[in-house]
């Protein structure tokens, strides 16, 4: 016999089953365009956890970007004074990402409280169950600077940095 959900639960299973249908719906969407030639597209997604994650991991970057603040794009140095380091992951400023990628970034996961966790492993295995391909990117932040949770997009294969197709952005 099974217990009654809480209501933090209950919004846990509809977020996962939102987040998995507009996956679905963004990959088929896809696929019906290339029919049943290898796509040449994959899915990439990132978690971010909840409004206490988003808050700490911010301020963990910021700490991090802060003492190479002279380094960045003036586009970043002013999201970083403006409080929003994570958009910086996400710059295609070929200054912005040369600075990102000689840091040793925390991980993310480090920050995601347990359930909120277990909640992106549910859609990582809903994603397999339904053979979507994806990849695991934790530098894909698409505005999760104003918001929290999953984020995806769908990118051409082999395209360069801007080569989103689908997904919030």
């Amino acid at each position: 016999m099974g217990g009654t959900k809480t209501e933090s639960e209950t919004d846990l299973g509809h977020q996962l089953q939102t987040d998995f249908e507009a996956i679905e719906s963004a990959y088929n969407c896809l696929k019906a365009v290339f029919g049943d030639a290898k796509l040449p597209v994959e899915v990439e997604v990132n978690n971010l956890g909840g409004q206490r994650t988003l808050t700490e991991y911010n301020r963990a970057l910021t700490s991090l970007l802060q003492p190479r603040s002279n380094d960045l794009s003036t586009t970043s140095q002013a999201r970083l004074q403006a409080g929003h380091s994570l958009r910086i992951l996400d710059s295609k400023s070929p200054q912005d990402m040369a600075v990102v990628s000689a840091l040793e970034l925390p991980d993310i996961d480090d920050f995601i409280e347990g359930s909120l966790r277990s909640c992106f492993s549910d859609l990582e295995d809903l994603l397999t169950m339904h053979d979507i391909p994806y990849k695991r990117n934790k530098r894909l932040v698409r505005g999760l600077d104003y918001y929290c949770g999953t984020c995806f997009e769908v990118k051409q294969v082999a395209s360069g940095p801007s080569s989103s197709l689908l997904g919030p952005s």
